[in-house]
């Protein structure tokens, strides 16, 4: 049977007092593809007017106390599968907060095509940006990241992390081998796996 997809306003985030909300969409009989590219243009295009919301009322649009964290696109993906290894103890500690962070669904995060809050505790940052004997050169990082964000179907700018994690669960075991298979952290952690659940768990409403 056809269907199509209608937005409405829910009464407020799970578990959470906020006030500010933005539309879903609930799957309904009639005309329409459920899925294909009028589906994921409708979706982007509703990214796009979500992020450019968030971006005009200000980094707390949200309703959080915080003014949120910024990401460049790889991060978006390491963080979820982040196991406590790290280029430094200073590094693994923020990578730590990072990912704690980025777990809150309502958490605004700055989407970034260059050095991140992840970044600026890395002893291999330099003026230039990234210079890991491992994964740098900044060039390579940067094309990573626009590689993430085409993937993803979004552009730099302000998301909830909520639906970040939507857009990364809906990822295949193939785009992230692509996507991650030069990376020297590739493989210790089981990344197609352990990425593609975390996200996966994380887009679960909560309940109670």
């Amino acid at each position: 049977m056809p269907y199509r997809f209608e937005s409405f306003w829910p009464r407020r985030w799970p578990r959470s007092g906020r006030s500010r909300v933005f539309p879903r969409q609930r799957i309904l009989p009639g005309k329409g593809p459920a899925r294909g590219p009028g589906m994921r243009a409708r979706r982007g295009t509703l990214l796009r007017e979500r992020a450019a919301r968030l971006s005009a009322d200000g980094p707390t649009a949200s309703g959080a106390d915080s003014p949120g964290i910024r990401l460049r696109g790889h991060h978006l993906l390491c963080l979820l599968s982040f196991s406590g290894d790290g280029y430094s103890p200073e590094f693994v500690e923020r990578f730590r907060s990072l990912a704690d962070s980025y777990r809150e669904p309502g958490l605004v995060v700055r989407v970034l095509a260059s050095p991140d809050d992840a970044c600026a505790a890395c002893p291999h940052l330099d003026a230039g940006g990234c210079a890991s004997p491992m994964d740098g050169p900044e060039a390579d990082v940067a094309a990573l990241d626009a590689a993430v964000l085409d993937a993803l179907g979004i552009a730099p700018g302000p998301h909830l992390a909520h639906d970040l994690h939507r857009l990364v669960a809906a990822l295949s075991e193939g785009t992230l081998h692509r996507l991650c298979r030069a990376c020297s952290w590739y493989g210790r952690t089981d990344c197609q796996r352990t990425v593609r659940e975390a996200a996966a768990r994380l887009t679960v409403p909560r309940t109670g």
